[in-house]
């Protein structure tokens, strides 16, 4: 009997997110690194901790606001962000989340 293992719904892997040095801030800052999971078609998942740990970042990068600086997401098995790819925010309405601040998506 052959079990296959079935394609994640959501599948991180070596996400990195930098923000460059600017004024008021000497160095560059790293605010995620090498961050991997998968998450199964209808399981919950909560991100937490503490403020600035990077759990916004991560969020804008999952539903396509912001651009990594290393790794990919994949949805269904399809790669949908990677550094330099063209985001689509909410990723064809397939992707959503709440912020903290209201925002508007084109």
């Amino acid at each position: 009997m052959d079990m296959k293992t079935p394609t994640p719904f959501l599948e991180v892997e070596g996400l990195a997110k930098r923000f460059e040095a600017r004024a008021g801030r000497s160095a560059a800052l790293s605010v995620i690194e090498d961050l991997s999971l998968s998450v199964a078609e209808g399981e919950f998942v909560t991100v937490v901790g503490p403020s600035g740990s990077g759990k916004s970042t991560l969020l804008n990068m999952l539903a396509q606001i912001d651009r990594p600086s290393g790794g990919s997401v994949r949805l269904r098995g399809e790669t949908i962000l990677a550094p330099g790819s063209t985001l689509a925010p909410g990723w064809h309405c397939q992707i959503g989340y709440v912020t903290q601040e209201d925002n508007l998506l084109p």
